[in-house]
């Protein structure tokens, strides 16, 4: 069997989860509902000035942490432009694609709380420095037996509140947003589809945090590093750590997707696990699309990252345009 029929082949159940799965998130929500979104914007200078407008977000979200986005407009159009939402990978910094920009699609890109400073700090190292430098803050090694303090928890209300905040933007067309998630990303856009129904489009790309039971012990992405080496050290409160993980496991969001979703898939990449992908895109009842790049594609990383963006674009264009 080849690693692609393995990987197709591979199915799990979406409702194998919690009894109080749904009840313990709707809860999460109620709570933070009652926080006041506090929304405070900046306008910054751009050198296309006259083509585009910059806007800084803040708003606050769980445990009342001010929480940012950054907002990108196209200016001049008719009408009110879509919006793409972009929830990054863990640890990735936050940046918007000019291929969106020039056709027409405005773009608000969520900040993880808590990462802002340590990107900052890097920009200010020798290569040296950074080489000697962890690659993190450990945020998923913290309150992994207490799930309500857990930080995955966290990024999903701060994603949550992100879209309430879009609903506000008077220069924003909200009926027709589109979610890219990429990595830990997609499990934000597939929260925020679930229990807020306000996607037209969703892009799920190397999707991770899903189907944990198997992709937690196979993935190299970094979160999955932290919360191993967290559970290692934990020998009393594995078991209760496990069950903990579920209620943050995004294959348990599928249920409910009834966007068009497309999920892409490069089997170059380690910081997720192709078999999960295909189960978390086998569980999702909408209309979907799989984008497969097998090892055999030999593209080299830059040129498979500009093709994964061209590809996404182009799905983006036909569902909002």
């Amino acid at each position: 069997m080849s690693f692609f029929d393995e990987c197709y082949r591979t199915f799990a159940d979406s409702l194998d989860r919690p009894k109080d799965f749904d009840q313990y998130w709707t809860s999460r929500i109620k709570q933070i509902s009652r926080i006041p979104l506090e929304v405070h914007s900046e306008k910054k200078m751009s050198r296309k000035i006259l083509k585009e407008s910059k806007i800084t977000i803040h708003f606050q979200s769980s445990e009342r942490v001010q929480v940012r986005a950054d907002l990108i407009a196209p200016r001049k159009m008719r009408g009110k432009p879509p919006v793409v939402v972009l929830f990054p990978d863990y640890m990735e910094e936050p940046a918007f694609f000019p291929l969106l920009q020039d056709l027409g699609l405005a773009q608000v890109v969520l900040h993880y709380r808590g990462q802002d400073e340590f990107f900052q700090k890097r920009k200010q190292m020798s290569e040296e420095e950074k080489e000697k430098a962890p690659e993190s803050l450990g945020f998923f090694r913290e309150n992994l037996d207490e799930k309500d303090n857990f930080y995955m928890g966290h990024l999903y209300l701060d994603a949550y509140r992100l879209l309430e905040v879009i609903r506000l933007q008077k220069n924003l067309d909200s009926s027709r947003i589109g979610i890219w998630g990429r990595g830990i990303g997609s499990a934000l856009a597939l929260f925020v589809t679930r229990y807020m129904n306000r996607t037209s489009f969703l892009i799920l790309e190397s999707p991770s945090f899903c189907h944990l039971e198997v992709s937690q012990n196979k993935s190299k992405a970094l979160y999955a590093k932290e919360i191993n080496t967290y559970i290692r050290s934990q020998r009393k409160s594995r078991s209760k750590i496990k069950e903990n993980l579920k209620y943050f496991d995004s294959l348990f969001f599928t249920d409910r997707i009834f966007s068009e979703t497309v999920s892409i898939a490069p089997f170059q990449k380690t910081n997720y696990v192709p078999q999960s992908a295909f189960a978390l895109f086998h569980a999702i009842p909408a209309e979907k699309t799989m984008v497969v790049y097998t090892k055999e594609s030999k593209l080299a990383d830059d040129k498979l990252r500009s093709h994964i963006i061209r590809t996404s674009a182009d799905f983006l264009q036909k569902a909002l345009l």
